[in-house]
């Protein structure tokens, strides 16, 4: 069912008066392509206007996929040739807005990105599991703090009648509650009762084995041997513009110090990475599991007083920032010394308040920036 709605899709969009694009944000995890794909063929299986049709879009250029190991292991247990999908970068969403055709439905935003905020007045319906920032007013709303979106996107499934889920669509959904939850676990932080109930029910009703798909998800998503550092930066990467600050967020999965073993050039590919964005302030959240789970901070910024200020910040906010200490890197950063670390303007932290991901430090970080203005 699934395979063949996407196989379709191309060729059968452009004809159509009016196209409801479902899209995922710009670091396009798992969460955001399972829910936009299986959302997509959820509204459009129960479609009852010709005229109109529903389709996904991968927010990333069709060759960013290679950098998702994961979400490639995804598709070939499901059977989606990835040529069916539709990228960003393959559809002209401002034609469509121009042309009056497009009408957009967010899952795992609530808010879209300032790059594409010329959509923002095609948007008729968020689905999210984020902070809600209240950003469009008179559209449908479905945001609640659960582990995944895929959640919320698998309870309103299961409610409508008119449509029984395939397998292939319920292997999605169940990928992405148990990466965002670490299979459940309510160490992660994450994990809410109806992340339990909707996953408890996929894996029983489709006969799902969980724990080897969270395994097998896992190790693919840990596999970045083949990246180079600037892949490992723009992975799983979003940006935002909070306050006057150009801000962005790379999200790494190896410790620090793995990462500069693997490339002594780090300095040079995080600077490239920071200037090509032209940001004011990069952020690189790692989070890695080494007997225990663990997460470090690496900071960087032309500007070494906002560097500083957010360092105290974070740290009246509950971060529990401790610099990692010069010798446990200094021996792979190319023979840096700390005063050229300084210099340069990069910090290192070991980030104590694991349960600190992206989605709890951004709303901290908007603040901090909003009250500076």
């Amino acid at each position: 069912m699934l395979n063949n709605y996407l196989s379709d899709l191309k060729s059968n969009f452009s004809s159509k008066n009016i196209i409801h694009v479902v899209i995922g944000n710009e670091a396009a995890d798992i969460d955001s392509i399972a829910s936009s794909i299986v959302y997509a063929f959820f509204r459009e299986s129960i479609n009852q206007k010709k005229e109109e049709i529903f389709l996904p879009v991968i927010n990333i250029p069709e060759d960013d996929l290679r950098l998702r190991n994961e979400a490639i292991y995804l598709f070939s247990q499901t059977g989606i040739d990835p040529k069916n999908l539709i990228f960003i970068d393959q559809i002209n969403l401002k034609e469509l807005t121009e042309k009056r055709k497009l009408k957009l439905i967010l899952v795992d935003h609530n808010k879209i990105s300032y790059k594409q905020e010329f959509l923002s007045a095609c948007i008729e319906e968020v689905i999210d599991h984020h902070v809600d920032e209240n950003s469009y007013k008179n559209i449908t709303k479905t945001i609640e703090k659960t582990g995944s979106t895929a959640t919320l996107v698998g309870e309103k499934i299961i409610k409508e009648e008119r449509f029984l889920l395939d397998k292939e669509s319920a292997i999605l959904l169940s990928s992405a509650i148990l990466i965002d939850t670490s299979n459940l676990s309510h160490k992660s932080g994450k994990t809410t009762e109806k992340d339990e109930k909707i996953l408890c029910h996929l894996l029983s009703k489709y006969k799902i084995d969980g724990l080897e798909l969270f395994k097998n998800l896992s190790r693919e998503k840990r596999n970045i041997s083949n990246l180079s550092s600037r892949d490992i930066l723009r992975k799983d990467y979003k940006e935002w513009i909070m306050g006057r600050k150009k801000t962005g967020f790379a999200s790494v999965g190896l410790s620090l110090l793995s990462w500069l073993k693997k490339d002594p050039e780090l300095f040079e590919e995080i600077n490239k990475y920071y200037t090509e964005n032209a940001l004011d302030i990069l952020f690189i959240m790692i989070a890695y599991t080494d007997t225990q789970f663990k997460r470090e901070l690496i900071l960087f910024s032309n500007d070494s007083s906002l560097l500083d200020n957010i360092y105290f910040y974070l740290q009246k906010s509950g971060g529990k920032l401790f610099p990692v200490p010069f010798s446990n890197w200094k021996t792979f950063f190319n023979r840096m010394t700390m005063e050229e670390a300084d210099k340069k303007k990069i910090r290192f932290y070991f980030l104590g308040e694991t349960l600190w991901s992206r989605k709890k430090l951004q709303p901290i970080l908007k603040a901090f920036f909003t009250n500076r203005n």
